[in-house]
C-alpha cells in the first residue's frame, strides 16, 4: 500500500478584524487560551457576537487540536491509549471553559459552522489552512475583513504551532493499475506547480519545496493584507508529529462522546476515564 501526502493543516486563528477593533480587542496581545477567552468576553459585551462556533454533541476538532499542540493524541507514541493523560485533561479543560465562559455558538454540521462565519455570527474559528478557501468562497463580501493569528498557547511563551486535518492519497494492495497510479500520484504530489494550483482553492501544501513561492510571501486582500501562506509555512517546523494508529476512527468516536459530557455539564476527568474505558473494549473486540 502506497501514501502520497497532499495538503497539511497547520492551524491559526481566523478572527474578523472589524469585530476585534470595535470591541478594542488587540490579536497580538492574545497569547495564551485565557487571553483568548477574556477576549472573547469583551467581544460578546462590545459586539453582541460569540467568540467562536463549536458543534458540542458532533466534533471534537478543538481538542484534536490542543493535544496535538501538546505533543500527544488519542494514543502516545508507544501506541498506547492516551484519553487520562494530563494533557487530555488540559485539552478537555479548555472546552469546559470556552462553553462556560458563554461565549460560543453551538454549531451543529459543518454548514452551520462555515454558515456562522459568513453571516458575521462569530468574531473567530480555531481551525486549519484549509478553512481560508471555506471562507474566501463563502464570503467573498467580507474581504479585508478577516485575518489570522497563531492558536494560543496554554502557558505564556507555550509552544502556539499544531495541526487540524489535511489530506493525503493511497493506493491499495488490491489496485488493478497500481503502476500506473503511482506515477499519477508521484507526478500530483510531488509537482510544485499543482500544490500552487491547490493554493488557490485554500489548501496548504504538504510540499515544502513550493514553500520558497512567491505566492508564500505576497499579501492576501481578504484577510487585511496579512501573508497568511508564510505564517503558516514558518508554523510547519514546530508542528508536533503526533500517532494517530489504525484505530483513530473509533478513537474519535469516544473522543467525540467525551467532549458532548462534558460541554453538557459531565466532569472532565469522568468523561475521559469512560470514554478510554469503552475505547479499550472495542480495541480488544
Amino acid at each position: 500500500m502506497y501514501g502520497f501526502p497532499f495538503d497539511a493543516g497547520p492551524t491559526g486563528v481566523f478572527y474578523r478584524t472589524d469585530y476585534f477593533e470595535k470591541a478594542g480587542v488587540d490579536p497580538n496581545s492574545i497569547k495564551t487560551w485565557d487571553d483568548y477567552i477574556a477576549a472573547g468576553k469583551k467581544i460578546k459585551e462590545k459586539v453582541g457576537v460569540d467568540l467562536l462556533g463549536l458543534d458540542f454533541n458532533n466534533d471534537d476538532g478543538l481538542f484534536r487540536m490542543a493535544l496535538t499542540q501538546q505533543g500527544t493524541f488519542y494514543f502516545n507514541n508507544k501506541g498506547k491509549l492516551n484519553l487520562t493523560s494530563k494533557e487530555a485533561k488540559k485539552a478537555m479543560e479548555l472546552n469546559k471553559k470556552l462553553k462556560e465562559a458563554g461565549i460560543v455558538k453551538n454549531t451543529v454540521g459543518w454548514d452551520a459552522s462555515i454558515s456562522a462565519l459568513a453571516e458575521g455570527k462569530v468574531a473567530s474559528s480555531p481551525s486549519g489552512a484549509w478553512l481560508s478557501g471555506s471562507i474566501t468562497q463563502q464570503a467573498p463580501d467580507l474581504k479585508g475583513k478577516w485575518g489570522v493569528f497563531l492558536l494560543p498557547s496554554f502557558e505564556e511563551g507555550g509552544n502556539r504551532a499544531s495541526n487540524l486535518g489535511g489530506s493525503n492519497y493511497v493506493i491499495s494492495a488490491t489496485s488493478q493499475k497500481a503502476d500506473e497510479a503511482y506515477k499519477f500520484m508521484e507526478y500530483f504530489s510531488t509537482t510544485d506547480k499543482v500544490q500552487e494550483e491547490a493554493m488557490k482553492g485554500g489548501l496548504f501544501p504538504s510540499l515544502n519545496t513550493v514553500y520558497s513561492s512567491k505566492l508564500f510571501t505576497a499579501q492576501d486582500e481578504y484577510f487585511n493584507n496579512q501573508t497568511i501562506w508564510k505564517t503558516f509555512a514558518d508554523e510547519m517546523k514546530d508542528i508536533k508529529p503526533v500517532n494517530f494508529t489504525g484505530n483513530y476512527s473509533v478513537a474519535n468516536s469516544e473522543a467525540v462522546k467525551a467532549v458532548s459530557e462534558v460541554t453538557n455539564g459531565k466532569g472532565v476527568t469522568d468523561s475521559l476515564e469512560a470514554a478510554q474505558k469503552r475505547l479499550e473494549n472495542r480495541i480488544q473486540k
